[in-house]
């Protein structure tokens, strides 16, 4: 997997995560992915590139010299559940984006196999961004 490839897998593990969680006060950590360890270095990029594109609201992110970090009440904003039920099209394969969130955030397999039929969740979230 290339950087671009483990980020989309990174914001897909997030956002599984937060609509799993639903609307609640929570912290959000690396560990919850349940992704490997060369994923960390991406995880505080990908949770400001969401709130940057208005996908999710934080309350503060800690980052630690350690390398780990700490997001205060991670919630998906009212634009980022719209953007959920928007289709994705990705080869011959049809779905929202919400959906190919949950499978992703539990199957990580799916999430390959929807970047090897010819392009990535992000490619198809941004496409979705930039016609919301």
């Amino acid at each position: 997997m290339d950087n671009l490839e483990q980020s989309e897998l990174v914001i897909a593990k997030i956002l599984g995560l937060l609509m799993e969680w639903g609307l609640t006060e929570t912290e959000m950590r690396f560990e919850e992915l349940g992704l490997e360890e060369d994923f960390r270095q991406f995880f505080t990029t990908c949770i400001e590139w969401l709130e940057a594109e208005g996908i999710i609201r934080v309350k503060k992110v800690h980052k630690f010299i350690d390398g780990h970090a700490l997001i205060e009440r991670p919630t998906i904003t009212a634009h980022g559940f719209r953007l959920m039920g928007i289709t994705l099209s990705v080869g011959q394969q049809t779905t929202t984006i919400g959906a190919a969130v949950k499978q992703t955030s539990k199957d990580t397999g799916f999430y390959t196999g929807l970047g090897d039929l010819g392009g990535g969740f992000v490619g198809g979230l941004l496409k979705s961004l930039g016609s919301a």
